[in-house]
């Protein structure tokens, strides 16, 4: 049995449809696939009904950035099930926090003489939720950076000059919530 519990779609930063990531999957021989895309849930219905289809089983689930002393860390929270819930409650709170930063970066790049602009982010997400790989791929694209990771390590890191914060929640509460809402939560890429 192979499975892959820690995935991405269009939903957020991830380079595939949910329903392609499952088609993907199944190519791969991976008889238990996560969507884990990042603070939000809106490509698990969609990874479910192609695990139906597919014979592949499909772990609803998110992952958090979460705020921490030595800076920051994800969560992977698995088997979250859509809908109403503690944690599922929280995840558009944390989503709209992403796009007043996602924004700001922009106008900072700007301010340093890169034109973007925020429509070519959402288009570079694909309707997902954006977040700073949509911007540093619009980056490279531009030619203002080499690739993806030239432009975290100059400019959208944290301690670099285009790099906004937003609101995270502390480990501690994202467990809480991961567990009062029937999840299993697991540190991701410690």
């Amino acid at each position: 049995m192979i499975v892959d519990l820690h995935t991405h779609s269009t939903a957020s930063d991830g380079s595939v449809s949910p329903s392609d990531l499952v088609e993907q999957a199944k190519r791969a021989g991976i008889s238990t696939v996560a969507v884990t895309d990042h603070d939000t849930q809106a490509g698990v219905a969609e990874a479910m009904d192609a695990g139906r289809q597919t014979g592949i089983e499909v772990v609803p689930g998110v992952e958090l950035s979460l705020e921490h002393e030595s800076g920051g860390m994800h969560l992977v929270v698995l088997w979250l099930e859509p809908g109403g819930g503690p944690l599922q409650d929280r995840l558009s709170e944390l989503q709209s926090g992403r796009n007043p930063r996602n924004e700001r970066i922009v106008e900072l790049l700007n301010e340093a003489g890169m034109s973007l602009t925020m429509d070519e982010v959402l288009e570079e997400s694909g309707g997902g939720t954006v977040g700073r790989p949509h911007i540093a791929a619009v980056m490279a694209r531009h030619g203002y950076v080499p690739d993806i990771r030239a432009a975290f390590d100059l400019w959208l890191g944290r301690g670099r000059p285009a790099y906004v914060g937003r609101p995270r929640l502390a480990p501690e509460k994202a467990i809480d919530l991961a567990r009062s809402s029937g999840a299993v939560p697991v540190l991701a890429h410690p």
